[in-house]
């Protein structure tokens, strides 16, 4: 491209007005160049003077295309930058889904997309025009990306803005319409400002209106959802408020009046009708109350004991003068021992649950540190879930399901003891000469003969000693021994049964090494009677029914 010394002028002025200090230098050589033309030209050195202004010309040109890429390029990116923040703010409001402002939305989308499958197209600064055709081709494609990312930004803030005054519309009607519903509630005495109820609502209130400043249009609905559905329940409860005063002023009335007839008819009958049945149902209570001093359910003086004796000494007090008072105390009297022993019966079964769910847990825990269970494992995950449930169930007070979880949990348990734990040299059996098996000293035991029996046949007294027996697969071991329910229904006490026959064991180091045949002792662990050698002929009672029994014969014996 050619330009004149006029030219070069003009643009050497525009460019000392121009934001850009990148291209100075160039602008400053051009002057120089431009003022060593006109030099020449004053000298009468055209050709020299033409082409000094025909080089600050082409300079100029060329530094001014640079600058007028660099210029589009900023302004498209800051164009493309700004749609996309508002498309993406658009996206993140919820206003691209709403049929109201869909079309809009999707024009803007067009628009960007239209940027962006042409701004790769665009002429790169390595790639400047070379004459005035190119230049003015270059500059209808940076017009036309920029127009595209103009054009998607001006529709998404259509939608922006339109989307934003609409909610702001429909939220700010929103808040309004609560705090009017919420003053009339108060002017209505349906709630008070100060109670919780008040003070909850008033607060959801606050934040609809911190979340409308901050055009958080969910939060104000949910806010107000919340403050409304308060504002509903308080309503309510004033409703049924009112609703049982008025119930109860008219139970109170009939109440009464059905007070004065029966009062009435009482005073019409035979007086001794009426001691009659004061003293039928003080004997009922007496008895009652003597059944439950007798098995501790009540304790002499305690509160309970205080409350019942009180009822029953006004019920005999004023039983000749006024009988039904005297009947009256009577039953509240058996009524609140109903309720003592409906307590007790409920902590004792709350308590047992609670007992079993713990026992549970801490068998699992041995059974897992036994061997017995791979912790983690899918076995233990069912065994897991199961607890969980029971807790679960006992928090929530369903006894029944709980029980049923806790059984579920214990037969899994069970079967996993029966099938017991593998140990390296569980129960070796050692081989003797002429390949015998080689026992150890069998001492005759003692007898189950005259040995107490409880109603179920089962023998009530745990064996003293125990003859090691050869089983297949899986015979006898210390600690299977000591699982056995008759010996201590508990395999991790073997060491107590290992400690006490020491001396008679073939190698005392080695207590998985025991013989067929050998007797041992079963020393007591908490003081149960113990006495003979195990039959297994007989039936035994378990080791917890014998500590449960031990504890029975003290308590009697106390007594």
């Amino acid at each position: 491209m050619k330009m004149n010394i006029k030219k070069i002028i003009s643009f050497i002025a525009l460019i000392s007005f121009s934001w850009s200090v990148l291209f100075a230098q160039t602008y400053e050589d051009s002057a120089r160049i431009t003022e060593e033309a006109e030099t020449l030209q004053n000298d009468g050195e055209y050709q020299k003077s033409y082409d000094k202004s025909q080089e600050a010309s082409d300079s100029i040109d060329q530094t001014t295309i640079e600058l007028f890429y660099r210029l589009m390029n900023l302004r498209i990116n800051k164009a493309k930058n700004d749609a996309d923040k508002s498309i993406t703010e658009i996206n993140q409001l919820g206003a691209s889904g709403d049929n109201q402002f869909r079309a809009k939305y999707e024009e803007a989308v067009r628009y960007f997309n239209e940027g962006n499958n042409s701004i790769d197209s665009l002429p790169s600064s390595d790639n400047m025009a070379q004459n005035e055709e190119d230049f003015l081709i270059a500059s209808n494609d940076f017009n036309t990306v920029y127009l595209s990312y103009s054009n998607a930004l001006a529709s998404a803030n259509t939608v922006k803005e339109g989307y934003l005054t609409r909610e702001r519309t429909t939220a700010t009607k929103t808040v309004a319409d609560a705090k009017a519903k919420y003053n009339a509630a108060l002017n209505a005495k349906v709630l008070t400002a100060g109670d919780a109820n008040g003070k909850a609502i008033a607060d959801y209130l606050n934040k609809a209106d911190e979340a409308l400043k901050n055009d958080n249009f969910a939060s104000v609905q949910q806010n107000v959802a919340a403050a409304l559905a308060a504002l509903s329940k308080a309503e309510a409860a004033a409703k049924a408020k009112a609703e049982a005063e008025a119930k109860a002023k008219a139970a109170a009335a009939a109440k009464a009046k059905a007070d004065a007839e029966a009062k009435a008819r009482a005073e019409a009958k035979a007086k001794s009708d009426a001691i009659a049945k004061a003293k039928n149902d003080i004997a009922n209570a007496q008895k009652k109350y003597d059944a439950l001093i007798g098995d501790n359910t009540i304790v002499k003086g305690d509160n309970n004991d205080k409350s019942v004796s009180a009822l029953l000494n006004e019920a005999n007090r004023v039983l000749q003068n006024d009988p039904k008072t005297a009947s009256d105390r009577a039953i509240a009297a058996s009524n609140n021992m109903d309720k003592i022993v409906a307590d007790r019966n409920s902590a004792i079964e709350r308590e047992e649950d609670l007992r079993n769910l713990e026992e549970l847990k801490t068998r699992r825990e041995r059974l897992i540190n036994e061997g017995y269970i791979t912790r983690d494992s899918d076995e233990d995950k069912n065994l897991s879930q199961l607890i969980a449930e029971a807790e679960d169930a006992l928090n929530k007070n369903n006894s029944a399901l709980a029980r049923d979880k806790m059984q579920q949990a214990n037969q899994s348990l069970n079967a996993i003891q029966e099938r017991g734990p593998r140990r390296t040299g569980d129960g070796d059996v050692v081989i003797g000469g002429a390949g015998r098996n080689e026992t150890g000293q069998i001492i005759d035991g003692g007898t189950t003969a005259n040995q107490p029996v409880n109603t179920e046949g089962k023998i009530t007294v745990l064996p003293q000693y125990y003859i090691v027996v050869r089983r297949v697969p899986l015979t006898d071991a210390l600690w299977r021994i000591a699982g056995y329910s008759y010996i201590y229904n508990n395999p991790i006490q073997w060491y107590r049964i290992y400690e006490a026959n020491r001396n008679i064991l073939r190698d005392p180091n080695n207590p998985d090494l025991i013989l067929p045949g050998q007797r041992l002792i079963i020393p007591s662990l908490n003081g149960e009677q113990r006495s003979g050698q195990y039959d297994p002929q007989s039936e035994y009672i378990t080791y917890d029914e014998a500590m449960q029994l031990m504890r029975e014969q003290q308590t009697a014996s106390n007594q």
